[in-house]
């Protein structure tokens, strides 16, 4: 399990009713000085899970989770009732910029073999730059700028590999939820000699990549016998009537009864259903499908998704 979790509020504030005043100095050629009212973030998170991928004689399981929170808050505010006096230009910044990386990769081999890797991110950034209310108009001799500015880039990779001798099941996840709220607002009368700007930028990159892989039983032709020699082209009756045939014998010699009374050798069928010019065969694929994908991811995150929810209602789960 890699788990990141980051919480930030980055504030910068001139607070409600407060009265903050500029005056030029008594040096000559001095002139009235700037305001800036600026809160910037630079923050990169990553939670990476990588295990050594699994093995065992009858069962393997690999399971792998990487599981990123970030819940990050810039704000550069003059609050309601906030007196600005005297500047010569004005400026309210709020700027973000944010990195998530998240990497789950999992991998087992066994006679039946389970990989579930997931992998997600949990985004949620709000930057605002806010000029609160405020009776009468504020007046500046220079410019008025408020803005809001974020850059987010988000990455999230599943990668699993399973290979069973029996079966071979591989899910794999990749979640990018991400909220991005990026909010310039003025809410007072603002009279400037230069020029008045109110921006909001969001530049926004979020991507999600999943790939599994899962290899079963051998195709057709490529069963080996016991010795390690390769099977010519013997699809699964053939398979299971050479198993029969060498069991009656081994039976015979040995002095005991064969299966010859017990009827014919079972066929491998489709269902009735199927249309009439079915081959009338299954054969054993080279790569082992399961009937509802959905169903077996669901069924490899009930431990993850029961984390998650346990985590949002306030109920954390402190044995991971």
């Amino acid at each position: 399990l890699g788990l990141t979790i980051t919480t930030t509020d980055i504030r910068a504030v001139l607070g409600a009713g407060s009265t903050l005043t500029l005056s030029d100095g008594a040096d000559i050629g001095s002139g009235v000085g700037a305001l800036d009212v600026t809160a910037k973030e630079d923050s990169v998170n990553r939670a990476a899970s990588l295990p050594k991928k699994v093995s065992g004689d009858t069962v393997g399981i690999g399971a792998s989770v990487a599981l990123s929170i970030a819940d990050h808050t810039i704000v550069a505010e003059a609050e309601n009732g906030a007196t600005i006096n005297g500047a010569h230009d004005v400026a309210l910044l709020a700027q973000s910029a944010l990195v998530v990386d998240t990497e789950a990769q999992g991998g087992a081999e066994g006679g039946v073999a389970v990989t579930p890797v997931a992998a997600i991110a949990l985004v949620n950034t709000s930057t605002s730059a806010r000029m609160g209310t405020k009776t009468g108009v504020t007046t500046t001799s220079g410019a008025v700028s408020v803005k809001a500015i974020h850059d987010g880039r988000t990455s999230t990779r599943a990668a699993g590999a399973t290979e069973g001798g029996d079966v071979a099941v591989g899910a794999s996840l990749a979640l990018t939820l991400a909220d991005d709220q990026t909010v310039a607002r003025s809410f007072r009368s603002i009279a400037a000699n230069g020029d008045i700007t109110i921006e909001a930028d969001t530049l926004a990159s979020n991507r999600a990549d999943a790939t599994a892989s899962a290899k079963g039983a051998e195709g057709d032709g490529e069963d080996q016998n016991n010795n390690g020699s390769t099977a010519d082209n013997k699809n699964v009756d053939q398979q299971v009537q050479g198993q029969r045939s060498s069991s009656n014998s081994t039976a015979a010699s040995n002095g005991a009864s064969d299966s010859s009374g017990n009827g014919a050798t079972p066929q491998a069928k489709p269902s009735d259903n199927t249309s009439d010019d079915s081959d009338g065969a299954v054969s054993v694929a080279e790569h082992t499908g399961v009937a509802s994908g959905v169903a077996a991811l669901a069924v490899a995150t009930v431990p993850l998704f029961t984390l998650l929810c346990g985590y949002f209602w306030g109920a954390r789960n402190t044995r991971l």
